[in-house]
């Protein structure tokens, strides 16, 4: 007994291996799409994270250095007007240009004798360059100049300066 039948349409082998091959490409091509997508992403969140540290760390900079100086060390006005505000945006800092901007005004609110005889000679040349530093090594090193040019006895204890050239040198 044999049985015949036909198909309601015509059957070409040579189509369903066309069709297959398609499928085939078109998932190799989904696959690596979504793994550049996700090559992408991390990247995006890598980059995200070191921002946020850096941020965090520009940020505890500023805090620490104004709370190792002492109080006596600071302007009147400094002390009386400004001093919480400055707190208020120092823990927000995240960014280079806003940490210069930020240790600008901390060092115009220092005594003049706060400062090491040093510092009068590159005073404005640091002023100058607080306003147009964008970058975390031009924050560092302002920073660094800062803190290396305040006079021993203006900071809280003996280990303050060491404290913080160890804040500064941990920013990225």
């Amino acid at each position: 007994m044999s049985y015949n039948f036909s198909l309601p349409f015509s059957f070409k082998p040579t189509l369903i291996l066309y069709s297959m091959k398609n499928t085939l490409v078109l998932g190799l091509f989904l696959a690596f799409a979504s793994t550049a997508q996700a090559q992408v992403n991390l990247k995006s969140l890598e980059s995200k994270a070191a921002s946020t540290t850096t941020g965090q760390q520009i940020s505890t900079l500023l805090t620490s250095v104004e709370s190792n100086i002492k109080p006596e060390a600071k302007t009147t006005e400094f002390s009386t007007t400004k001093k919480t505000s400055w707190l208020d945006s120092a823990k927000k800092a995240a960014t280079s240009e806003q940490g210069a901007a930020l240790l600008s005004q901390l060092a115009s609110g220092l005594k003049s004798t706060s400062f090491g005889s040093g510092w009068a000679a590159i005073k404005d040349k640091w002023f100058a360059s607080a306003k147009t530093t964008n970058t975390n090594s031009g924050l560092k090193t302002l920073a660094s100049q800062l803190v290396s040019n305040i006079n021993t006895s203006s900071f809280t204890n003996a280990n303050s300066k060491t404290t913080l050239d160890g804040l500064i040198g941990a920013i990225k």
